[in-house]
């Protein structure tokens, strides 16, 4: 029977409307985790290209080692100077310096690719190990970042920007090893073995979160580890640490790599209060986004409680649903292991006195902490989504979350709009200052350290700098045959920031050596001496 025409036309009216449908692609969570991480990546890059952060001689002291492996010079092992961190951020910048010359942007880009894999890795680990949207979360949070966080990722100081990436790729290894059939086993191990010893060549903070995805490893695979594919893994490790190895087979005792870098933690004693205060009160929220430049405020110290909380319960979370369901063992273990690798890395660097005398400063040791972000957010996370996410507490724990982004997104802008000029001028100082000693046919200068090396990279090496220090006297060279090149030169120029204590000293010097007025040009806020003679304090 055919319907009325008046019926289907009054159907046509009482049906309501259906309500527009998202886009497909906006209901795919790796689309969403996508643009957010494109945007990080973009804010990052404006940041480069504008000159933010500033740099200084330490990255200079990577661009260097860059220049030298793209021309063939040097192929160092250990960043100039020491025997304890590797050259990688060198080699990757090296074929960029080979087609634009010395550049800080080239320097840096590699460390803004680096940070596009933390942020691909970090979402397929949460993703596989927690939820996907609870993955967009993450990486929302890791598009964020303050002065300190910043700072790691982007300035080209070896050993900071290239281990987060690193070991989100070794837990989410070692969670694909422990559900994977037979196929491509023994170049997953492989690849474990080779990236940890790419990894402990480069800087040792990471070993924390290495133990932590070995942890994983043995307890989902200990069988195979002894066999074949034990084997596999140790070639990895001993391709990986190759440059490692070959200069510890040939150290004199007590030069070996291990031993210099744990005498890093030689020097004045300092408190248990002193190093709880700095390690964690200060450098939890400071390597986690929440401090600002120079300085953790009390309310911003306050983190650091909460955060400590909420990895003890994501610990017991893991170790409850580990006992609830033994099937998902390898899902559970890999939540295990973020915490305890967030949690090992707190305690060995609150253990040393750097933690304590210079918080802010070495707060950089803690640059593997963002790794553990899921393991901090997921409690929060679990009472906001899961059957209690109505309750009082949910939505209170949900709105603590939500007012903790905000304030981490208004204090990046905040710190970026206030630092961007200061850092922009100072560029363009160093570039003019450069310049200015090309016209002036200088060749060799003695300078202090952090303007050095930064004169040595921007000329491209055309500028031979050796290090003084604030009375005169020769400083830290990392770079050796800088100061013999310099030293043979009777006529070199001094440069140093106007008014600063090697620039009074030099003043004083020149006087009483009766050459007060010296050739003297300012140069933005540098001061280039060239007196007739060389000067010895």
């Amino acid at each position: 029977m055919q319907t009325a025409p008046a019926a289907v036309a009054l159907q046509s009216v009482d049906v309501p409307p259906s309500r527009p449908r998202l886009r497909p692609w906006i209901r795919r969570p790796a689309f969403v985790a996508a643009g957010l991480g494109v945007l990080g990546t973009l804010f990052r890059l404006a940041l480069v290209a504008a000159d933010y952060p500033g740099t200084d001689s330490d990255e200079a002291t990577v661009g260097l080692g860059a220049l030298h492996v793209a021309s063939g010079q040097h192929f160092p092992i250990f960043f100039y100077g020491q025997h304890y961190m590797g050259t990688i951020q060198s080699y990757l910048a090296a074929p960029l310096l080979v087609l634009g010359g010395p550049s800080t942007l080239l320097l840096r880009l590699p460390l803004i690719l680096l940070y596009a894999g933390f942020l691909v890795a970090m979402y397929r680990l949460v993703a596989a190990v927690y939820s996907a949207w609870f993955a967009v979360l993450a990486v929302g949070v890791l598009s964020l970042g303050s002065d300190r966080v910043l700072k790691d990722q982007l300035i080209a100081h070896g050993g900071t920007a290239e281990v987060k990436p690193a070991a989100a790729v070794l837990l989410l290894l070692a969670y694909a090893l422990a559900h994977a059939r037979r196929w491509h086993r023994a170049s997953g191990f492989f690849l474990w073995g080779l990236v940890t010893g790419l990894c402990l060549w480069e800087h040792l903070v990471i070993v924390p979160y290495v133990m932590a995805a070995a942890g994983v490893l043995v307890a989902c695979r200990g069988r195979e580890l002894v066999g074949r594919m034990g084997g596999y893994l140790c070639a990895g490790l001993v391709v990986g640490a190759a440059p490692l190895i070959a200069y510890n087979l040939r150290a004199r005792p007590a030069q070996d790599s291990l031993s210099i870098f744990l005498r890093q933690n030689d020097g004045s004693p300092v408190s248990l209060s002193q190093r709880v205060a700095g390690g964690a009160l200060t450098g939890v929220p400071l390597s986690t986004g929440m401090c600002g430049p120079g300085a953790c405020r009390p309310w911003q110290q306050a983190w650091a409680p909460v955060c400590l909380a909420l990895l003890v319960a994501s610990a017991v979370l893991a170790v409850r649903a580990l006992r609830r369901t033994p099937g998902d063992r390898a899902r559970q273990l890999v939540r295990l292991a973020l915490v305890l690798g967030a949690l090992l890395s707190i305690v060995v660097y609150a253990r040393s006195p750097a933690a304590g005398l210079t918080p802010m400063e070495s707060g950089r040791y803690l640059c593997c902490l963002p790794v553990s972000v899921p393991a901090i957010l997921w409690p929060l996370w679990r009472l906001g989504v899961g059957r209690h996410a109505r309750t009082a507490q949910a939505r209170l724990a949900m709105s603590g979350l939500v007012a903790v982004l905000v304030a981490m997104s208004a204090m990046t802008i905040a710190v970026v709009v206030a630092a961007v000029p200061g850092a922009r001028a100072e560029a363009r100082d160093q570039r003019e200052l450069v310049e200015t000693l090309r016209e002036a046919g200088v060749r060799h200068l003695y300078a202090s350290y952090w303007t050095c090396n930064r004169i040595s990279f921007g000329s491209g090496e055309t500028i031979t700098c050796a290090v003084l220090d604030d009375e005169l006297h020769p400083g830290l060279d990392r770079y050796l045959p800088y100061r013999a090149a310099v030293a043979a030169d009777p006529r070199p120029a001094y440069v140093f920031v106007a008014n600063s204590p090697p620039d009074i000293r030099l003043r004083e010097v020149l006087s009483h050596r009766g050459m007060p007025d010296s050739p003297v040009r300012a140069v933005g806020r540098y001061r280039v001496y060239q007196p007739a003679t060389r000067i010895s304090p």
